[in-house]
């Protein structure tokens, strides 16, 4: 006779209690939505700078790459302090009203969430500066949007992607910031638990910030060589 006989196994999911696609991919698709709007509305400001040729407020070219920097920097802690309000509204209410896994702290995500929104900010103000129209921006963004549903591991596993896409993922910061979010918030690691993902996003932050001063001073000094008109 088997000892295991007359006995009823129950089978719990640790990180997902409902068993549900919403609960497995919600999570991933509000950081990339965080991301992907940051994006359209610095490509829209930056869209709107460049059709009426003013990227400073007197409208003249910034003669220092110092400058540079400061304006730069001061854009994007701007965009950073407006969205770490916003965010509360998406990774803690709405989270909250749609009953997802909360075994971490969410102040550890917020930590992480410094250091990813300058990565976006730099991005966009890098990618932002090229665009010559705001309907231009809009258009990039949104057609970029899936790309970036599919290689951050959302819809298809990172670990089953062709190496070059791999490599090619790292391009948006949402790439390791899917997977810190999910380990902080809804496994309930701590900081040492995201190590890597944090090691990645300081290094593009570092790399997007060099691309936004070539692509700002690039921006600055072709707009200051044309005649400022006034856009609808």
């Amino acid at each position: 006779m088997n000892r295991f006989e007359g006995l009823n196994a129950q089978f719990f999911e640790l990180y997902n209690p409902s068993s549900g696609y919403c609960t497995f991919i919600v999570p991933g698709i509000l950081i990339i939505v965080i991301q992907q709007s940051l994006l359209v509305g610095i490509g829209l400001l930056f869209g709107k700078n460049n059709e009426r040729r003013k990227f400073t407020d007197e409208g003249k070219l910034i003669p220092s790459g110092f400058s540079n920097l400061e304006s730069i920097l001061g854009k994007a802690t701007a965009y950073v302090i407006l969205y770490l309000f916003s965010t509360l509204v998406t990774l803690v209410l709405l989270y909250h009203w749609l009953s997802f896994p909360e075994k971490g702290s969410f102040w550890s995500v917020y930590i992480m969430l410094i250091p990813f929104l300058y990565a976006v900010s730099f991005l966009g103000i890098a990618i932002g500066c090229w665009f010559k129209k705001r309907v231009h921006a809009l258009m990039f963004i949104v057609f970029v949007s899936p790309i970036v549903f599919f290689l951050t591991g959302v819809a298809w596993p990172v670990e089953s992607l062709p190496p070059l896409l791999k490599l090619l993922a790292y391009v948006f910061p949402t790439t390791p910031m899917i997977p810190a979010f999910i380990k902080l918030r809804l496994i309930g690691g701590g900081i040492n638990s995201v190590f890597h993902e944090w090691t990645v996003i300081i290094i593009q932050m570092i790399v997007y910030l060099g691309l936004a001063l070539v692509s700002y001073w690039f921006a600055v000094k072709s707009n200051n060589q044309s005649p400022k008109t006034d856009a609808l």
